[in-house]
């Protein structure tokens, strides 16, 4: 028994300076990083870089810092991954690539950190309660029997969708600029929807061969066939933090594994990029790099660097410059959305949707953050929105973390990685998917979930 003992206290003793040793990194990576962008704003007059943006760049600088070492710590929660991507791209907003940027002062940094902090403390309240009881029901059923119906199921109803609509990639109105409307069939696509998310969702509770089906008839469906860079990032962020889960606090101590994740991040921005080109050439763009660079209006002729910066960066003017300055309805959309889509039927949200998602674009761009659609309605108000959306999105962790949903817990992790994409947590499909998984694991067994890749 000493021996034992003693090993566990030599592996403890281990893992403590290995955190210090990574901790140490992580400052000095930071400290770097703020002194390059300091030179970056001195010898690039033309960015025009001023005290807001170095505020902003400096507050988000420390606050990823904060995230990444609570990781380091903890190991991946819904609080810290928001809280690191969220700032990652806000700080790189403040780098000025594009000339359609506005000057930050107090107004835009309230709209630009107000919200999302708020967030990131009531869900970190929520992501640190101790789990002393856990949640599960009475009746059994073995996770692999749930899995195969639902294979089942999805096949069946995408065969059906299929047959009405035909496949988008092989869709000749689709190279000619057709919408992905005509590609879904009103109800069904929607149920086919909550399937295939909850059968992600139950991956980790599968035997190998149900989760090779999965993984495969979710890529093949709702990236491949679907040409879709949306679902692409949805499904792989979903699985790499799901991934980083199981290897609970010990996350960024294995240098096996860091790599990894970084050749899967790094491969999902080439992929971003050349999908995106791809898409915008059957579109009828003759040179995409040239013309996005020319919409952005960008400090810089690199094409790759311009469509990430297009599409997460630029996300934050969208909201400042669009979303601050509509008619503010004070309505609440934005978060009951899906509850009132339930009691009320999709035409109760029809005026919202087409306010939201028809506002007037800045030179094109029009996708905003997570909380540009709370702007458009409440306006500096849109604080109260945050606070009942981390609510929300902490009380779902939660239960999550009483069934021991891993997979559940990790789809609420990825759209808080997602969230300069916009709110994925109040899409109506996304949020009934959550209460359809809280159910289910109720007849699931209780166990510790791992996911091996």
């Amino acid at each position: 028994m000493n021996f034992i003992q003693n090993d566990r206290d030599l592996i403890k003793k281990r893992i403590i300076r290995q955190k210090s040793s990574v901790r140490q990194k992580i400052l000095a990576a930071v400290f770097l990083v703020s002194v390059l962008f300091i030179i970056y704003s001195l010898f690039l007059p033309q960015m025009n870089i001023g005290i807001g943006n170095v505020f902003l760049f400096f507050v988000s600088a420390f606050l990823i810092s904060y995230g990444i070492l609570d990781i380091l710590n903890k190991g991946v929660k819904i609080n810290n991954v928001f809280l690191v991507c969220y700032f990652f791209f806000l700080a790189i907003n403040n780098l000025n690539i594009s000339r359609l940027q506005i000057e930050k002062g107090i107004v835009e940094s309230y709209y630009l950190l107000a919200g999302p902090i708020l967030f990131w403390i009531i869900v970190r309240f929520f992501d640190n309660q101790k789990m002393n009881v856990y949640i599960t029901g009475k009746l059994k059923f073995k996770p692999d029997t749930i899995g195969t119906a639902l294979i089942c199921v999805i096949l069946f109803i995408k065969t059906l969708i299929i047959m009405q609509t035909g496949i988008r990639l092989l869709d000749a109105n689709w190279i000619g600029g057709g919408t992905g409307d005509q590609y879904t069939v009103g109800g069904l696509s929607g149920i086919y929807q909550i399937c295939i998310w909850t059968l992600l969702i139950l991956l980790p509770r599968l035997n190998k061969k149900n989760k090779i089906i999965t993984v495969a008839i979710s890529v093949f469906f709702e990236v491949i066939l679907a040409i879709s860079r949306n679902n692409a990032m949805m499904i792989f962020t979903y699985l790499v933090l799901l991934f980083a889960i199981s290897k609970r606090d010990k996350l960024l101590i294995n240098k096996k594994v860091i790599r990894h994740i970084f050749v899967v991040i790094v491969l999902m921005l080439i992929a971003f990029t050349v999908f995106g080109n791809y898409r915008q050439r059957m579109r009828g763009w003759k040179n995409p790099g040239n013309t996005i660079e020319y919409l952005l209006q960008s400090n810089t002729s690199n094409g790759a660097l311009n469509w990430i910066y297009g599409y997460t960066a630029i996300n934050y003017d969208v909201m400042l410059q669009t979303m601050t300055s509509a008619d503010h309805p004070m309505s609440l959309y934005s978060i009951f959305s899906p509850y009132i889509r339930v009691l009320f039927g999709y035409s109760a949200l029809s005026e919202y949707q087409d306010a939201v998602y028809h506002i007037k674009a800045l030179n094109g761009f029009n996708a905003s953050t997570m909380f540009g659609p709370m702007v458009y309605e409440m306006g500096e108000l849109y604080i109260i929105q945050a606070v009942l959306l981390a609510m929300q999105v902490g009380f779902f962790g939660l239960i999550a973390r009483k069934e021991k949903a891993d997979g559940h817990y990790a789809y609420l992790m990825a759209f808080g990685a997602l969230a300069v994409f916009g709110n994925f947590y109040s899409i109506a499909t996304y949020s009934y998917v959550s209460i359809v998984a809280m159910i289910i694991y109720l007849f699931l067994p209780l166990q510790r979930e791992e996911m091996q890749i």
